[in-house]
């Protein structure tokens, strides 16, 4: 979504308030609504906070009432507990059962230091995660789109641990270090005119985005830890929207193979300076662009693997594979100590379980 004038992004505030209520009341007459939709549908559906409370405790409190597995998870509302305590025990809960997904709702920047790196900070803007939780229609359950598979095959080494522990602020997850990051490019706010708006504003956003990766792939061309990848024009358009399009019922799925050979033309630079607007197909995918792309910027790994990730990334952080996460995800801090986590990611060609598939040494990570 393009950033909006001051006017525009009052109505679109307004809009963003009445189609969440209607997703409230549209779905509150099935079989109910899980609490991990209920968070993502209220702090990261779209770039416009829809509640506000006085009491940072009720963001969390308010909803539990909603949801149908607060018995389940052990939550009620407790006023005797902190801010930081409340959300700690939130997150603890859905990822004991299982639900992993909220490691991508956190983000280092405006967090407050008495929050550890794998809670969710709710009274703080939450930029859209790579994955979206749809509900499975019909029923009470819930599904991550799109559908990734990193972790695919990844198993601890003694199957009768649990994956997922906490210890007062520490989270203990098992998983596999992938690689480090050698380089990244401008985050996708640093690319944006500000003094336009409009889909041009976009366009010129998105082409420059689009030469920040192929530049960090010329950078890294004589790199003797090359190894064997698809073609580069393929991972460069695959990496702008993190392999994801938008289907013509909104939901959010894997990209198909046809924008391949438009993109190919981008790569050689045959389209990047005429004028643009009037390709549908690129159209599309700029428009794609500008909805993944919020709050993050591009990188490239030691291994030469093209990658998104959260703009709070830099050179040395470790990309880590946890047993059952869909996603890699962005670590800070020596590997035998205890790590920060900066925020989910997008690494192409590993997000269908081929990293897994190499035979990596499980380890467990402490997460501060």
């Amino acid at each position: 979504m393009a950033l909006l004038s001051p006017a525009a992004a009052t109505h679109h505030a307004v809009y963003a308030q009445f189609v969440t209520r209607w997703a409230f009341l549209n779905f509150a007459s099935g079989p109910g609504l899980p609490l991990v939709f209920l968070l993502y549908s209220t702090f990261t559906y779209g770039n416009t906070r829809v509640l506000e409370a006085t009491d940072p405790r009720d963001y969390a409190f308010a909803l539990l009432g909603l949801a149908t597995d607060s018995g389940q998870l052990g939550l009620c509302p407790d006023y005797s507990q902190s801010e930081t305590l409340v959300f700690i025990a939130l997150a603890r809960a859905l990822i004991q059962h299982g639900y992993l997904i909220v490691l991508s709702w956190c983000r280092t920047k405006g967090r407050r230091n008495s929050l550890p790196s794998w809670v969710p900070d709710l009274a703080q803007k939450i930029y859209r995660p790579l994955q979206w939780v749809e509900r499975v229609s019909g029923t009470d359950l819930v599904s991550p789109q799109p559908r990734f598979a990193a972790s695919l095959g990844l198993q601890a080494k003694n199957e009768s641990e649990p994956l997922y522990s906490t210890s007062k602020s520490t989270l203990q997850l098992y998983g596999a270090f992938f690689d480090t990051i050698q380089s990244s490019g401008a985050s996708f706010s640093e690319l944006y005119d500000r003094t336009s708006y409009g889909p041009r504003r976009v366009a010129r956003a998105c082409i420059r985005l689009l030469k920040e990766i192929k530049l960090l792939q010329e950078e890294h061309e004589e790199s003797d830890e090359r190894i064997e990848m698809p073609s580069q024009a393929e991972a460069l358009w695959r990496t702008s929207v993190a392999d994801t399009e938008m289907t013509q019922s909104w939901d959010k799925a894997r990209k198909a193979g046809r924008f391949g050979q438009l993109h190919q033309s981008l790569y050689r630079g045959n389209l990047l300076y005429r004028v643009i607007l009037k390709e549908d197909i690129l159209r599309e995918h700029f428009t794609m662009m500008d909805l993944v792309n919020i709050g993050r910027r591009p990188f490239i790994s030691s291994k030469c693997h093209l990658g998104l990730g959260p703009e709070q990334l830099g050179p040395g952080d470790s990309i880590v594979v946890f047993c059952g996460a869909d996603m890699p995800y962005i670590m800070r801090g020596r590997r035998n100590a205890s790590l920060i986590l900066i925020g989910d990611a997008y690494v192409d060609s590993i997000m269908d379980g081929e990293f897994p598939g190499t035979s990596p040494l499980v380890e467990r990570f402490n997460i501060d």
